[in-house]
């Protein structure tokens, strides 16, 4: 297993964890929001480790997402894992 340390995410790795937010919604029940703050995912700033993937065989089985507010004074932290 890997978890690389993700300074800036791709289009491709937000899809994966779309996906993987819909695969455990269609196994598990869990409703994670169906935006899980993609916008944010987009535009995060550079050199800043916030994003945290787990990879097994290269397929994505967890996501770690630490969202920090504009205050900067709120965190939430998002992960789906199947």
């Amino acid at each position: 297993m890997q978890i690389p340390k993700m300074k800036q995410l791709s289009m491709t790795e937000i899809q994966h964890i779309i996906d993987l937010a819909h695969i455990c919604k269609r196994n598990d029940g869990i409703d994670y929001p169906s935006h899980l703050h993609v916008d944010i995912l987009k535009n995060r700033k550079e050199n800043r480790l916030n994003d945290f993937l787990l990879y097994n065989n290269k397929q994505l089985i967890g996501v770690l997402s630490i969202v920090v507010k504009k205050c900067e004074s709120f965190y939430s932290a998002i992960g789906p894992f199947h």
